[in-house]
């Protein structure tokens, strides 16, 4: 789905959680703050430690979208996981699952030939957050503990 035109700062902002410290704000492709408005997809929800140090742009679009974590179709379990998780889709057969790490960087890529089921090893992978991204449609966040 992705950005869209409808999603409003005060939205975006309300599903964003920084850790400890930390802020978070929504910025335009310039890097000036947005405090109101709808976002586009030029915006970035910039993200900056406690420090001061540390600042990271996060760009808006299919991955990072609010909408596209609403997956009643799809579950994901165990989610937190240790070795592998069951994908189950009963629903919409399942081609292609994409796995990207919080930066957007795409860390696995694999087609199927529509699998309702599939068990993915999780093993390799460091503790933390991932996006799940399944037919190019969906995204679910997987943790790995």
């Amino acid at each position: 789905h992705g950005v869209d035109g409808t999603a409003t700062v005060a939205d975006v902002l309300s599903n964003v959680r920084a850790n400890q410290g930390a802020t978070a704000m929504v910025v335009d492709a310039n890097g000036a703050v947005k405090s109101s408005g709808t976002i586009v997809r030029d915006d970035m929800i910039m993200v900056t430690s406690a420090d001061g140090k540390v600042v990271v742009h996060y760009a808006f679009g299919t991955l990072t979208s609010t909408t596209d974590f609403a997956s009643d179709d799809i579950s994901l379990y165990p989610n937190p996981s240790t070795n592998s998780v069951e994908l189950s889709s009963p629903n919409t057969p399942i081609s292609e699952i994409c796995l990207y790490d919080l930066s957007g960087k795409l860390l696995l890529s694999k087609n199927y030939n529509s699998k309702n089921n599939i068990n993915l090893n999780t093993s390799n992978l460091r503790p933390g957050i991932y996006l799940l991204k399944i037919n190019n449609k969906k995204s679910i966040k997987l943790i790995k503990n």
